[in-house]
């Protein structure tokens, strides 16, 4: 699969710093099984780019109609204090 990504938000080096993690997640079409998971850094110097991903998910029988394809952070913002 390629996997394009553009990222969607204005960058905030306060909430951000220079460098913000992403896991990338591949599930099958029921949502039941990882097929794929990847660790992204996006860095602030390059926030306004799209980024190209390559990867392989495993094929079964029957073919699944669609993949979802998830980037999330690794955990939860911190709460300001």
């Amino acid at each position: 699969m390629d996997l394009t990504i553009t990222p969607d938000f204005q960058w905030d080096e306060k909430v951000h710093g220079w460098v913000e993690p992403f896991w990338i997640l591949v599930e099958d079409g029921d949502g039941e099984f990882l097929l794929h998971h990847q660790y992204f850094l996006l860095k602030q110097a390059f926030a306004a780019d799209e980024h190209s991903v390559t990867f392989t998910v495993p094929i079964s029988e029957p073919l699944p109609p669609q993949y979802f394809i998830k980037a999330r952070p690794p955990q939860p913002p911190a709460a300001a204090p």
